[in-house]
């Protein structure tokens, strides 16, 4: 989904469109059209998708600071294929259950950049046309962008489910592990709390997606000067009215509960101490360089 986003931004998909929806998705989100790519892969396409996008739609130019801000901000999603077949059909081998969390993760997203828009109107005119790239060139492109997040995305996931491990098997108080467990990496976090906890609790933490996304998201933030408190705030925002929301939905409807968690197991790392420390440090070597990566070839190097 990352090569996706990051393929149709340097395409310019969809001009006519985004011209025609940039006056409706102004007035209520404050973005521009040229947002439109960010906003829809990112409630579609899962985490970091959405910062990613805005990103590039911002070094591209094809987007203003505040609207690439707010896309960021606000429409960071778990995703439909991942809220649906994994938190879905997975946990509760239930696919209406999957179905719900990602119609209210995604309702909870559109009514918060809507309430921000009122109290910090700001209206937008759109770039229109740009000049693109050739297909090969966009292509290229899309490819080492892709590559370089999914490495960085796959040993960032390895980090932290071994940290976890490992603080859990250290600290002896077990409500504060519990709670490491549902804040330190999201498909840990969602797998726990749907064999222990309420729904609700497992989309609270589908939500927030976790300190693993938080952290990988700090790199892009940087670009697009976004405090990570105000990052952080939000996520947990959305997070917890996300939980609310589900819990008074099953309350209405307690036949809607899913009874019975699907019958899955956590992945942990087994081993020695040493090997746990030797796999974290290889993990910060990988993400240094992906990092490093990255760097030399950002645009705004030169």
């Amino acid at each position: 989904m990352i090569f996706f986003a990051t393929f149709i931004t340097g395409t310019g998909f969809s001009q006519r469109l985004k011209a025609r929806l940039h006056k409706p998705i102004s007035i209520l989100f404050g973005i521009d059209g040229g947002c439109l790519e960010a906003m829809l892969t990112g409630l579609t396409g899962g985490y970091n998708v959405a910062l990613k996008t805005a990103c590039a739609l911002y070094e591209k130019e094809k987007t203003t600071a505040e609207a690439a801000r707010r896309c960021a901000l606000f429409f960071t999603s778990p995703g439909l294929a991942f809220t649906v077949a994994v938190a879905g059909i997975s946990l509760y081998n239930d696919v209406n259950t999957g179905i719900r969390f990602y119609v209210i993760t995604t309702a909870v997203s559109l009514l918060t950049a809507i309430i921000y828009n009122i109290k910090h109107r700001n209206y937008t005119v759109f770039k229109g046309y740009v000049k693109n790239e050739s297909i090969s060139e966009i292509f290229i492109n899309s490819v080492s962008s892709s590559s370089n997040a999914v490495i960085s995305i796959c040993f960032s996931i390895v980090l932290f489910s071994v940290l976890t491990q490992l603080l859990y098997s250290v600290i002896p108080i077990k409500p504060v592990c519990d709670l490491i467990r549902l804040l330190a990496e999201v498909s840990s976090a969602i797998i726990f709390s749907s064999s222990v906890y309420h729904t609700s609790v497992t989309l609270f933490c589908l939500a927030f997606a976790g300190f693993c996304i938080f952290i990988q998201s700090l790199p892009d933030l940087k670009k697009l000067d976004i405090r990570p408190l105000q990052y952080f705030k939000v996520r947990l925002l959305q997070a917890a009215l996300c939980g609310i929301a589900e819990l008074i939905y099953t309350s209405l409807f307690p036949s809607s509960v899913a009874a019975v968690a699907h019958n899955i197991t956590l992945s942990s790392h087994k081993g020695t101490a040493f090997g746990s420390v030797a796999l974290i440090f290889m993990c910060l070597i990988f993400l240094w360089e992906a990092k490093s990566i990255k760097r030399i070839k950002s645009p705004r190097q030169y």
